[in-house]
């Protein structure tokens, strides 16, 4: 396997990982008592953390950044909203 395929399967790892994270954090996102700000700062710290962990040994490649980027903005533009099962 090459080190661009051993950085793909890292970063379908971190997703994977990090939907998990997200998931697990659902009474979260649904809570009315919390407000968007708070719910931002705990997905930056909860679940960006997850993804990025490692980060620095992905070589760059814009595909790679591209997949990330698609990811956290799928998650992390409204807190309440679930990735669909499946897709991530």
């Amino acid at each position: 396997m090459s080190r661009v395929g051993e950085a793909d399967k890292n970063i379908s790892v971190r997703i994977s990982k990090t939907s998990f994270s997200f998931r697990c954090l659902k009474p979260v996102w649904r809570s009315r008592q919390l407000s968007v700000n708070t719910m931002l700062r705990i997905f930056s710290t909860n679940v960006k953390s997850v993804l990025l962990y490692g980060c620095e040994i992905w070589r760059s490649i814009k595909a790679l950044h591209y997949t990330r980027h698609v990811f956290v903005n799928k998650c992390g533009t409204d807190p309440s909203r679930q990735p669909k099962r499946g897709v991530l």
